[in-house]
């Protein structure tokens, strides 16, 4: 599942489903929050009925086989929102794409690892979680580098999603193996020092956003389905 605040404050919530589980095709489903998270109500889907990943068959949206039917994880673009008002996204070899205003995606970098969520900073830069990489890969004027790869205590494991507090401090949810309940949330200072912010979401972390005001981080955990927020203290703790 995956957040994005919307400029008046609204959250967004979205999520693949197959309908029904594992045979059938998928659906895209969406709830929005006008509280800050506190309560949701569904929104129309944009997918109904889509082609099942698992299908073994080449689809007319990809073109080739769905892994041989044998696919673990759905890696559905994770798309973010650059200042210039451009989409840009991931890809399961590392490509960095951005969309142009014709809807013609362009990849304009690659890590060569596996992209899930990508976000922006002010000036343009792409941030990265790079589960091939096992960090968050900065992508600068097309030039490619490592901005985190979490603590010496806890590299990171499964870089899942990410987002910019106003002060620039980034938020990076690492989901760690899906059965093991050992997510966190780091928080990347401007420049990459690195540490442990939140160990408040271990349920397999995954989409986050900061509320209107800045005050919390709301997060998905996949496992636990629900959100979870997360207070910012004064002090810029969890």
């Amino acid at each position: 599942a995956w957040l994005a605040n919307a400029p008046n404050g609204d959250v967004y919530i979205t999520w693949v489903r197959w309908n029904p589980y594992p045979s059938g095709p998928i659906d895209v489903e969406v709830v929005r929050s006008a509280n800050g998270g506190t309560s949701y109500a569904a929104v129309a889907n944009p997918l109904t009925g889509g082609v099942n990943p698992q299908a073994a068959g080449p689809t007319g949206t990809c073109g080739r086989p769905a892994l041989n039917g044998n696919i673990r994880y759905l890696p559905s673009p994770q798309i973010a929102v650059g200042p210039d008002g451009l989409l840009f996204a991931g890809g399961e070899a590392g490509q960095i794409y951005r969309v142009g205003a014709d809807g013609s995606p362009k990849e304009i970098a690659t890590t060569g690892g596996f992209i899930y969520g990508v976000t922006l900073d002010g000036s343009g830069d792409v941030f990265a979680c790079d589960f091939g990489n096992g960090a968050v890969m900065r992508i600068s004027a097309g030039a490619v580098s490592s901005y985190s790869n979490g603590t010496a205590k806890r590299p990171m494991r499964v870089p899942n999603f990410a987002a910019f507090d106003v002060t620039g401090n980034l938020y990076v949810t690492d989901s760690g193996e899906w059965d093991d309940d050992e997510g966190l949330v780091y928080r990347i200072a401007p420049g990459g020092a690195t540490e442990i912010w939140a160990e408040a979401t271990p349920r397999f972390p995954n989409g986050c956003c900061l509320t209107a005001s800045g005050d919390a981080l709301l997060v998905v955990e996949s496992r636990g389905r629900a959100v979870v927020r997360v207070p910012i203290e004064d002090d810029g703790s969890s």
